[in-house]
């Protein structure tokens, strides 16, 4: 399995992230990690404004979000 190239370009206190060439969009902060003799993990967070999951098990939100969501008819 191919691994993706991924770029992290500084300039001062910003910072854009390439994955294979393609900028990643509404990067709000990353953190990577690598520990000895394993490979390098990079989190990143990302502005989630409009977010779907579509899967069988959907997360219960905590009480404070609710009033920010609503539930979608299928």
């Amino acid at each position: 399995m191919a691994r993706p190239k991924i770029r992290i370009k500084t300039a001062g206190i910003k910072a854009k992230i390439f994955i294979d060439g393609v900028e990643i969009k509404g990067v709000r902060g990353y953190q990577l990690k690598h520990t000895a003799g394993g490979l390098p993990i990079l989190e990143v967070d990302l502005k989630a404004v409009d977010l779907e999951i579509d899967g069988d098990i959907i997360p219960t939100l905590p009480e404070i979000y609710k009033g920010f969501y609503e539930k979608r008819a299928d």
